[in-house]
């Protein structure tokens, strides 16, 4: 359990990919100026959430409460998938229905 639970705990670094992507592959998203300081903590503020998941879990962890860990970081990583899935299945049957 506590193999499977470091393993979960490294895997929460998908969604942190994910967001960090998205952020940088937009057209308009300059880092040196020409962005809103509004959208970019709001573009920024899930790679925040997730610092915060990866911090309890580190800490779930270190208190050896593999379980608990195992379940919150599991229903984290569901979380997101599906809504990965869910955003990518509108947006093709947005674009299937122009």
């Amino acid at each position: 359990m506590k193999n499977l639970s470091i393993l979960i705990t490294v895997l929460l670094l998908i969604p942190i990919a994910y967001s960090v992507f998205s952020f940088y592959s937009m057209p308009g998203a300059d880092i040196f100026g020409g962005i809103d300081h509004l959208f970019m903590w709001r573009m920024l503020s899930p790679i925040f959430m997730d610092l915060l998941y990866i911090g309890v879990a580190v800490f779930w962890n270190v208190k050896e409460k593999f379980l608990i860990n195992v379940v919150m970081c599991t229903t984290l990583l569901v979380a997101f998938f599906i809504s990965i899935g869910l955003n990518f299945g509108i947006t093709l049957i947005y674009q299937w229905s122009k």
